[in-house]
């Protein structure tokens, strides 16, 4: 690969087969470092965050992610719910809550029961049990990570 350094084309070649891997133990704030030497002796170093969570406490977060998006519709707050929708599908449900308006308090107390959640590294499913006149239903609620690190429903 030819790259510019300061201005001058420089040859280096291309790793393709370094891995590293490490597994954190505990949750917390960690920074994961690494430094690369070439060839050449050079040396680069490299920092990333990595925010490890324990599954009960990411399980918690997006439970109640989703259940404060009920209570502020049942409240007549679809601002503050829309602010739990991934921006990506917004628009679409602030459409969907517009028309659905005058039902939002009764829609909201129907799609409490929150359950099998499955959870990876940037998505979340659950399923939500309704009861409904053909008897009880399943939903599926998709959660994602935005890119500031906060959980939003993503569809349902």
């Amino acid at each position: 690969m030819t790259v510019l350094v300061n201005g001058n084309p420089v040859e280096i070649p291309v790793i393709t087969d370094a891995t590293a891997s490490y597994t954190y133990t505990q949750p917390g704030i960690y920074t994961a470092s690494v430094q690369i030497t070439d060839a050449n002796s050079i040396t680069r170093s490299y920092q990333q965050t990595v925010v490890v969570e324990s599954l009960a406490s990411a399980d918690a977060r997006l439970r109640k992610t989703y259940t404060d998006m009920l209570d502020l519709l049942k409240a007549g707050s679809t601002q503050g719910a829309l602010l739990r929708i991934d921006a990506h599908t917004r628009n679409h449900y602030a459409s969907v809550f517009t028309d659905l308006a005058a039902q939002l308090s009764t829609i909201s107390d129907q799609q409490r029961d929150i359950r099998n959640g499955s959870i990876g590294g940037e998505w979340a499913e659950y399923t939500v049990l309704r009861d409904t006149g053909n008897g009880t239903q399943a939903f599926s609620i998709n959660f994602i990570k935005g890119w500031d690190g906060v959980w939003r429903i993503q569809n349902m």
